[in-house]
């Protein structure tokens, strides 16, 4: 079976720009919190 699925690599790259650079550490940490929240993990 084929699946034809596109995969945008521009938001990968993004994500990555965006979370990884220095000074950026307390948003990367609040994105996680917030999916440990979402299924009932302690933050």
């Amino acid at each position: 079976m084929k699946r034809n699925r596109e995969i945008d690599k521009l938001n990968d790259l993004f994500v990555r720009y965006l979370l990884g650079k220095i000074g950026n550490e307390k948003m990367l940490e609040d994105m996680v919190n917030a999916a440990l929240s979402d299924f009932n993990f302690e933050e």
